[in-house]
């Protein structure tokens, strides 16, 4: 799923004399007509985090982003940085907000060890999986049309007698009958 790119970084500690690129590690996801980056930080506590994580950002926004071409992998560009202890609300909150260059995620009381698969699934986990939570508000014995006859009377008649229309024509008839009622 996700290519590890080494020498992302070695370009951008050659081209910024950094090493605090050291700790970063990219890796790329291939979509079909472009890239995906995503920058790993593995960071010991909260002290690391604030003492670098500007400069991580900056290096990867100056010595790398400003090379791409296409705009949707310049725009497309993650930091996350794996913490290991915990981290206050207001330097998550500093760091994440900060919208420069590029998506900011701090993940915090990451568990040791940490294998190259603990990072990728993490990176799935915050970036590429989506949960949808089930609405409680309409019963899931309760159809559609249902729903329509008894709260949007108008609406199921228009759509009812006038199903075979264009959804224009069947906009205009469920006005019609909306001022009709009023």
């Amino acid at each position: 799923m996700f290519l590890n790119k080494p020498t992302i970084i070695e370009w951008i500690k050659q081209e910024s004399g950094n090493d605090i690129m050291d700790s970063v590690q990219c890796r790329i996801k291939p979509e079909e007509k472009y890239d995906l980056y995503i920058f790993t930080v593995v960071i010991e506590d909260q002290d690391e985090l604030i003492q670098n994580w500007k400069d991580i950002s900056s290096d990867i926004a100056i010595h790398f982003q400003g090379g791409l071409e296409n705009d949707i992998e310049i725009w497309n560009i993650y930091i996350l940085f794996l913490v290991f202890n915990s981290v206050d609300s207001e330097v998550r909150y500093l760091v994440e907000q900060n919208k420069y260059s590029s998506r900011k995620l701090v993940i915090e009381d990451v568990e040791r060890p940490l294998s190259e698969k603990d990072i990728e699934n993490l990176i799935k986990d915050k970036l590429f999986s989506i949960t949808v939570k089930p609405s409680s508000t309409v019963p899931p014995t309760e159809s559609i049309s249902t729903i329509l006859k008894t709260k949007y009377k108008s609406l199921y008649t228009v759509i009812n007698d006038y199903s075979q229309e264009k959804s224009s024509v069947l906009f205009n008839k469920y006005l019609e009958l909306l001022k009709d009622e009023l």
